[in-house]
């Protein structure tokens, strides 16, 4: 199965500010691979920001920008572990819409430069997404269509 297509293909990412936290602790971003077309879309995303930018002529010039960036992460984002509400000291479920509240947008770009660069798939990771084959082998028919 494409990794594209698979649910249960998923990788982690993290800040790079995160990097020296144990990983049992540390705020990870859970994502699915990406499909090409969806890669494309995620470098055409800087001059999506600023046409965006410029159709908001007059009114929050960067909120539809940032919307740009923040729906491009989701597009791969489908979980994250370790996220903590620094007053109530809760972790923070995870929400699709919750991006805009727990991330800063250079934090944004950091990760979905991470994402764009994840197209390779190491041995292991293929391993954990193999499973047995559903493909039937064609069946022969003794009737031939003409046209």
């Amino acid at each position: 199965m494409p990794l594209a297509l698979d649910p249960n293909a998923t990788f982690e990412i993290w800040l790079d500010s995160d990097a020296k936290i144990d990983a049992e602790k540390r705020p990870t971003f859970i994502c699915k691979y990406l499909s090409d077309r969806e890669l494309m879309l995620l470098g055409s995303m800087q001059g999506d920001a600023e046409a965006a930018e410029k159709a908001a002529a007059g009114g929050n010039k960067w909120a539809p920008s940032l919307a740009v960036f923040h729906d491009r992460l989701r597009a791969s984002l489908v979980g994250w572990r370790n996220m903590i509400d620094p007053i109530a000291r809760k972790a923070i479920p995870y929400a699709p819409d919750k991006t805009l509240d727990v991330l800063r947008l250079s934090e944004v770009v950091e990760l979905l430069t991470k994402i764009g660069g994840h197209i390779h798939v190491s041995e292991d990771q293929a391993k954990k997404s193999e499973r047995p084959s559903r493909i039937r082998s064609p069946r022969k028919s003794s009737k031939r269509s003409r046209r």
